[in-house]
Protein backbone atom coordinates (compact mmCIF):
# COMPACT_ATOMS: atom_id res chain seq x y z
CA UNK A 1 0.00 0.00 0.00
CA UNK A 2 1.49 3.39 -0.90
CA UNK A 3 2.49 5.50 2.09
CA UNK A 4 0.28 8.43 1.02
CA UNK A 5 -2.80 6.15 1.09
CA UNK A 6 -1.89 4.88 4.56
CA UNK A 7 -1.28 8.40 5.86
CA UNK A 8 -4.64 9.55 4.47
CA UNK A 9 -6.41 6.65 6.16
CA UNK A 10 -4.65 7.37 9.45
CA UNK A 11 -5.89 10.99 9.35
CA UNK A 12 -4.55 12.72 12.47
CA UNK A 13 -2.97 9.69 14.18
CA UNK A 14 0.75 9.83 14.89
CA UNK A 15 3.16 7.68 12.86
CA UNK A 16 6.22 5.73 13.92
CA UNK A 17 8.84 4.18 11.62
CA UNK A 18 9.32 0.64 12.97
CA UNK A 19 11.62 -0.74 10.24
CA UNK A 20 13.96 0.77 7.64
CA UNK A 21 16.59 -0.83 5.42
CA UNK A 22 18.53 0.82 2.57
CA UNK A 23 20.01 -2.33 1.04
CA UNK A 24 17.15 -4.86 0.88
CA UNK A 25 18.06 -7.51 -1.73
CA UNK A 26 21.02 -5.35 -2.68
CA UNK A 27 19.35 -2.20 -3.97
CA UNK A 28 15.80 -1.66 -2.64
CA UNK A 29 14.86 0.72 0.18
CA UNK A 30 12.03 -0.55 2.39
CA UNK A 31 10.30 0.89 5.46
CA UNK A 32 7.40 -0.04 7.73
CA UNK A 33 5.29 2.45 9.65
CA UNK A 34 2.71 2.06 12.43
CA UNK A 35 -0.05 4.58 12.99
CA UNK A 36 -2.00 5.32 16.16
CA UNK A 37 -1.03 4.52 19.71
CA UNK A 38 2.58 3.80 20.62
CA UNK A 39 3.10 0.08 19.96
CA UNK A 40 6.53 -0.22 21.56
CA UNK A 41 7.10 -3.52 23.38
CA UNK A 42 6.61 -3.26 27.13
Amino acid sequence: MPLMVAVGAAESESAQCVYHEDDFFGSITVSSFMFGEDHAPS
